[in-house]
């Protein structure tokens, strides 16, 4: 007989980082816990012997749950070995089990583990959690007040974004180095964005000339996979000017585009199920959790990731 290791070395750094962004927030991280002890069929409910031996004997890498001893969510780690045809059977049933039981699943990977500059993907991903469970109850008062306020329903446009809670939310919280780096670009250089705080943004926009970066407006997200998608965004720094006829003018100083491949779902049916259980079920298990998803992640990503290169841009050619 001897010991084994708990953790390895991914797994561990996993556990610690949700634990981390979790710690005196009032929600609590439970390692390796049986599935059965987290999901039960309903008394009605008819599941296939695969799915009852899964339930039994099969586990969650994490468990979070709150106060209440509630599951809030899961997190699976996926490893190289996950790819293998019995493993990848076994992954769809714990999907389309969460899917059953409307509980979020994570599937992460070594790549959400990568830190930029000490803060990594899957810690941000677990703190924006723990925001929006704090922030969201007082952005969807806001939200129902300044509907109330509108004199009738014809004068609610429904599509704008600021009318949605879940949209203020995400613009009000962006990867948190992307901060940093923008308010040392301003203070080094003159460079507004929009991650500056705002009174800081309108004071250095009503004087000019002033510098601008900003999404361009060109992106595009597409497949490139089953389950994963790619993220382009593009984007400028302007030059903004008015000259003595009080005519406004911009002029593009540089250019750049960000790139960012992520996992936009997980299989919840497969083809080879004898039930042809794709009739009954969504196909597909959303990568989302309360406060984020991954569409967002891949976004706030290149957000980061291009206020980084503008970052070592100027220093090259701009002067401080």
């Amino acid at each position: 007989m001897k010991t084994k290791r708990l953790f390895n070395t991914s797994e561990y750094k996993t556990f610690n980082e949700i634990r981390k962004s979790l710690e005196g927030e009032g929600f609590y991280l439970h390692p390796e816990m049986q599935i059965g002890k987290v999901i039960e069929p309903d008394k009605r409910e008819r599941i296939t012997k695969e799915e009852r031996n899964t339930l039994d004997n099969a586990f969650f890498d994490f468990v979070i749950y709150n106060k209440e001893l509630w599951p809030e969510f899961v997190i699976e780690f996926d490893g190289p070995c996950h790819s293998h045809f019995k493993n990848r059977q076994r992954d769809i049933r714990k999907n389309r089990i969460c899917e059953q039981a409307n509980l979020p699943l994570l599937r992460i990977d070594d790549s959400l583990l990568t830190e930029y500059e000490e803060v990594s993907l899957l810690g941000y991903i677990v703190r924006r959690f723990v925001t929006y469970r704090k922030n969201i109850g007082k952005i969807s008062l806001g939200v129902n007040e300044r509907l109330s306020c509108a004199r009738s329903s014809g004068d609610v446009n429904y599509d704008d974004p600021w009318y949605d809670p879940d949209v203020i939310f995400d613009l009000n919280h962006p990867f948190p180095v992307s901060i940093e780096i923008a308010e040392g670009l301003y203070k080094d250089y003159g460079i507004v964005t929009n991650h500056i705080d705002t009174e800081t943004y309108h004071n250095a926009t009503s004087q000019y000339p002033y510098l601008e970066f900003h999404w361009g407006g060109g992106s595009g997200d597409g497949p490139i996979s089953d389950y994963a998608r790619r993220l382009e965004r593009r984007y400028r720094l302007e030059k903004h000017v008015q000259d003595s006829f009080g005519k406004y003018n911009s002029e593009i100083i540089h250019e750049l585009s960000m790139i960012v491949d992520y996992s936009w779902g997980v299989p919840a049916g497969d083809e080879t199920d004898s039930r042809n259980i794709l009739t009954t079920i969504s196909h597909v298990h959303f990568q989302c959790i309360p406060g984020t998803s991954m569409f967002q992640l891949a976004e706030h990503l290149c957000d980061f990731l291009a206020i980084r290169e503008l970052e070592k841009w100027a220093k090259n050619n701009l002067i401080k």
